[in-house]
């Protein structure tokens, strides 16, 4: 087994444009360099090896400057937030209904409205996020092992990540735990990581986020929500 680390783009939608590999490639137990489409990994003979490559990309890598999040103001996003959640009238996704709570709130006696923010957040979990992937030598296949209390979601980035549509069997994915990200491009992150480098390898290997890299690349977002009740 191998070990890896991985530099990720600051922004959701940026890409890496630019690393000195020279540099990288020089640092004692480095095996290979990888450029993923989120970021730059390193697979290295130990963890620390990896983890000070890994430094070095972070000091010399450059990015595509065309995504969205270059530039974001979390306290100005919270005010968009807020504007929405407090217009009725924007569209929303209905996720059950029961009864007619539109005209229930039209002819209520009293109505209460509160509003209630959750500013960004970190997961918080005990342990550094970490998993181990064993890519098969014709790449699209996989055995893993990953803290996730979704091991659904787990598989699917797994087949996702490979391009093959048929998800790792129940005794080829190892699960447990009690750790999960929204759905959404960053499912499963860090275990995706350590299928993309094992393929890269053809060797099994365990990617080992920092608890900066957890902090730093947590994508727990903020939210702002709306909700109102009535007494007839």
């Amino acid at each position: 087994m191998l070990y890896g680390a991985v530099v990720r783009a600051p922004v959701e939608g940026a890409a890496p444009l630019h690393f000195d590999e020279a540099k990288v490639s020089s640092v004692a137990g480095v095996i290979k360099t990888v450029t993923l489409p989120y970021g730059v990994g390193v697979v290295a003979n130990s963890p620390w090896a990896a983890f000070g490559a890994r430094d070095v990309i972070a000091a010399t890598v450059t990015w595509t400057s065309s995504a969205k999040g270059w530039g974001f103001d979390s306290d100005a996003g919270l005010e968009a937030f807020a504007k929405i959640a407090r217009d009725p009238a924007q569209p929303a996704t209905e996720w059950f209904k029961a009864g007619d709570v539109p005209g229930a709130l039209s002819n209520a006696v009293t109505t209460l409205d509160g509003l209630y923010l959750c500013d960004c957040a970190y997961h918080a979990q005990m342990e550094p996020l970490n998993a181990v992937a064993s890519v098969a030598q014709t790449g699209d296949s996989a055995e893993v092992w990953t803290g996730t209390q979704s091991p659904t979601t787990a598989s699917e980035a797994t087949a996702k990540a490979l391009r093959n549509f048929t998800r790792p069997r129940e005794d080829q994915l190892h699960a447990d735990g009690r750790r999960i990200w929204p759905a959404g491009p960053r499912d499963s992150d860090f275990t995706v990581d350590a299928v993309l480098l094992s393929k890269a390898v053809a060797r099994p290997v365990k990617v080992m986020w920092t608890r900066e890299d957890d902090i730093h690349n947590g994508p727990l977002p903020a939210t702002f929500s709306a909700l109102s009740a009535c007494r007839f």
